[in-house]
C-alpha cells in the first residue's frame, strides 16, 4: 500500500466506509465490509472476499468508530 492511500484511509477516518477501496491493499482477500443499507452506517455487520464469499459477523457487530487504525485492527 503507497503512502498516499494510507494518508487518504486516515483524512477520511470520519466516514468508514470511505475504506472500501482499499480493503484489496490491507487484507488477503477482504474485498469489501457489510455497513448494511444505511450509507452513513458505522455498523459492519460482515465481510465479502473477491469471489464473494460472506462472513457475517455472529453476536455483536463491529462498530467502526474512533480512529480507522483501531476499527481495522479489529477486522
Amino acid at each position: 500500500m503507497a503512502d498516499d492511500e494510507l494518508l487518504e484511509i486516515l483524512a477520511e477516518s470520519a466516514n468508514p466506509q470511505a475504506v472500501q477501496p482499499h480493503l484489496k491493499k490491507c487484507f488477503d482477500n477482504i474485498y469489501r465490509l457489510d455497513f448494511g443499507p444505511d450509507p452513513k452506517s458505522v455498523d459492519i455487520y460482515g465481510m465479502e472476499s473477491a469471489e464473494k464469499e460472506k462472513v457475517e459477523f455472529t453476536g455483536n457487530i463491529l462498530r467502526a468508530r474512533w480512529g480507522v487504525e483501531d476499527w481495522l485492527r479489529n477486522v
